[in-house]
């Protein structure tokens, strides 16, 4: 700051004087040798006096301090340069965020021959995204991938693309390699969970999600993740109990603390049944349901009554919790759906009319009532269920609707040209 203002003044006064001595005409004679003379303006010789002396003043620093005067120069000349390329970085980025394809091109052209970073390659391969197809971007990234094995930071936009292009065996090799170098990343392993879905490997997804669960138990992923993690725990427990005998479901969350018991419920369901033991199965399903009140086990019931070759012991167990203090919706919506497959309408039409108005009013309801009366070929009830279905108003435009049909010129009343 001092030495901006120092040059300030002294250009201050150097161009007074100079205005002044200009004005009044004031010149200097300088004998060079002889008669040789020149005539130089007075502000002319004050000004060549001190380039003069700076650069006696740099020639004596340099030649008593070579080092430091050469680091100087060296200072200012990086530092140009890294001004310069500072403003070339800022005029990439600004093209990047506002998605100019063309002023990202140019800007990456000046940044070439500097040896531009990898995040900026990386980012002008986002930006490509748009502009080339899946081949060619897994062409630029397999390259780069080359240039900087094991690299983080090219690992996890790559991961990322292969889940986007679905190319579930690359996908799963990065996210192997990202999880070896970086054990626990949770792009890694949501990345594997990902493609274990794809590739219906339940077991492998259900260690990655638990692992999610259990190393941020409080984030949005997890939050986002519980229900479907959930379902794949049912699924795995229907599909391969043996295999999950030794899982452990305390990384569950606390707040519902039935969670265990309901699973513990469906890996001894699933092994009575994978033992023949089909309304074993369903009694287990049935007093665990009593217990705990947990619609899931009513589904289960549900899948149990057809896997079993519609049992009629099993559906003799689901009559036992309609008529009990157990009945839901849920419930009442299953056993009649259940009594309708087996031909009994009379029974299913029975648990429909006990449905409230709220329940009455639910389309799996309506739809059943509807399947019910056709079968008993009662044709007003068919008619109500199917008034329900597709009410009259839905056919009817509403009230702008109309009114902009009505008001809009038509084709005869058209001005003429």
């Amino acid at each position: 700051m001092r030495r901006i203002l120092g040059f300030s003044l002294l250009t201050v006064l150097l161009g007074a004087f100079g205005y002044f001595s200009t004005i009044n005409n004031q010149t200097v004679e300088v004998q060079l040798y002889g008669p040789v003379s020149i005539h130089v303006s007075l502000w002319v010789l004050v000004l060549g006096t001190l380039v003069l002396g700076w650069l006696l003043t740099e020639i004596y620093l340099m030649i008593r301090h070579p080092d430091r005067w050469f680091a100087r120069i060296r200072g200012g000349w990086q530092a140009r340069r890294n001004t310069k390329w500072q403003q070339r970085l800022d005029d990439f980025q600004t093209a990047y965020l506002r998605h100019d394809l063309g002023a990202a091109r140019k800007a990456l052209k000046r940044i070439q021959g500097d040896a531009p970073p990898l995040s900026v390659v990386l980012q002008s391969l986002a930006l490509q995204r748009y502009a080339l197809g899946g081949d060619a971007l897994k062409e630029e990234y397999a390259k780069l991938r080359e240039q900087h094995p094991q690299n983080l930071g090219l690992l996890l936009p790559y991961l990322r693309a292969a889940l986007e292009w679905e190319d579930w065996d690359l996908a799963g090799q990065l996210g192997r390699e990202l999880d070896r170098l970086q054990p626990g990343h949770p792009v890694a392993l949501e990345g594997l969970r990902q493609v274990a879905i794809a590739q219906s490997e339940w077991m492998v997804c259900l260690e990655q999600e638990r692992a999610l669960m259990e190393r941020f138990p409080q984030s949005v992923v997890v939050e986002n993740l519980t229900e479907a993690h959930l379902a794949h725990l049912r699924q795995a427990f229907r599909t391969m109990p043996k295999r999950l005998e030794n899982w452990k479901l305390n990384y569950l969350p606390k707040r519902d603390k039935a969670l265990q018991n309901l699973f513990e419920v469906f890996g001894d369901a699933a092994k009575l049944h994978g033992a023949g033991e089909a309304y074993q199965a369903a009694k287990r399903l049935k007093k665990g349901f009593e217990k705990t009140g947990a619609p899931e086990l009513l589904e289960e019931l549900e899948h149990l009554y057809h896997a079993s070759g519609a049992s009629e012991a099993i559906l003799e167990l689901i009559g036992e919790l309609y008529g009990s203090k157990y009945r839901t919706p849920l419930l009442r919506l299953i056993y009649a759906k259940l009594l309708y497959q087996n031909g009994r309408y009379g029974d299913a039409a029975q648990v429909l009319a006990d449905t409230d108005e709220e329940e009455a009013a639910n389309e799996p309801v309506v739809q059943l009532k509807f399947l019910v009366a056709m079968r008993q070929e009662n044709a007003q009830e068919a008619l109500a269920a199917a008034a329900q279905l597709l009410p009259e108003q839905s056919l009817i435009p509403s009230g702008r609707e109309a009114a902009t049909l009505l008001l809009a010129p038509k084709s005869d009343d058209a001005p003429p040209a």
